[in-house]
Order: structure tokens, then sequence, then C-alpha cells
């Protein structure tokens, strides 16, 4: 399986970005643009930023 990677998104740690398999069902609204999240990296592992590799566009689901 291959997806494209067109964003990150820095944000502020959540812990709803702790599970994986939940993460991978998200999507970020941002204005008219849709976001569909493949991976939460927590930087450093300090639980402070979290980068989110995101694509563009809206899948099937």
């Amino acid at each position: 399986m291959a997806s494209e990677i067109s964003h990150q998104i820095t944000v502020r740690y959540q812990p709803i970005f702790t599970d994986t398999r939940q993460v991978a069902g998200y999507r970020i609204l941002y204005r008219a643009r849709i976001f569909n999240i493949h991976a939460a990296i927590n930087d450093e592992e300090r639980n402070a930023v979290i980068t989110l590799l995101a694509s563009e566009g809206l899948d099937e689901g």
C-alpha cells in the first residue's frame, strides 16, 4: 500500500493522537480544504508538538 504525503501539519499535543490506528481515520478541515491524516509523529517524544503527515483531498469513506 502506498499513499502520497503532500503536507506536514504541526499541532499541539493531544492524547487523541497516541492511537495510530485511530489517527489514520481522522481528517483535518482547514477553511475549505480537507486533509487526510496518514501518520502522527510525537516530536522528540515530549508530548508537546505533533507533526501530522497528510494528503490533501477527500478519499472514499
